[in-house]
């Protein structure tokens, strides 16, 4: 806040910040031009786990006057944590996953998903189905699969340190049904198929 003018006319009032303690002589200057009450500014693209030094200034006839140095210091990224898989349902020719992401540790979700195989621990170099929602519940569909086969799933989550994988999950697709009855159980809406 710019708690008094001086008695005079603010041209000019910001932030300077900097990696250094020296601020108002090293630091980048945030000008917001001729504010007279409350500053405010988000400062974007900052290092990870650094510490900056800002302080804010206002300018009048008189000259430049600084608020004290203050300091903050990022959070350092981590990777990011992610739950085993859920398989919500499956039929001979797909399956339906769900899988939670437990935390982003303080980076942003870059890629999510499954991964899938008929051999185990899974990778992105398999089979890969991304999230169908961009939040931290995932979900997710693989289609065509080969009916009762043993296949291997795996929830995937990338942020700015990597990607993490769930312990996997097996399931076995069911038997194709011969076309004898007309029931539901062998009927995937979304493919259409009666098989």
């Amino acid at each position: 806040n710019v708690t008094s003018d001086g008695e005079g006319n603010v041209s000019d009032a910001g932030f300077i910040w900097s990696q250094s303690e020296d601020v108002p002589v090293s630091g980048t200057k945030i000008s917001l031009g001729a504010m007279s009450s409350a500053l405010s500014y988000v400062f974007e693209s900052l290092t990870e786990n650094t510490t900056y030094y800002v302080c804010a200034y206002v300018v009048n006839e008189a000259g430049t006057g600084y608020s004290p140095v203050t300091s903050f210091k990022t959070l350092e990224i981590l990777l990011p944590e992610v739950s085993e898989v859920t398989v919500v349902s499956c039929t001979h020719r797909s399956a339906t996953f769900s899988a939670d992401v437990r935390s982003l540790n303080h980076g942003t979700m870059l890629d999510a998903g499954f991964v899938y195989s008929d051999s185990p621990e899974p990778t992105l170099d398999d089979n890969v189905v991304r999230s169908a929602s961009a939040d931290m519940h995932l979900s997710g569909k693989a289609t065509p699969l080969e009916p009762l086969t043993t296949y291997y799933v795996r929830a995937f989550v990338t942020n700015e340190k990597g990607t993490v994988y769930s312990t996997q999950t097996e399931f076995t697709t069911k038997e194709k049904s011969d076309g004898s009855d007309f029931d539901m159980g062998g009927f995937d809406g979304e493919d259409n198929d009666w098989n």
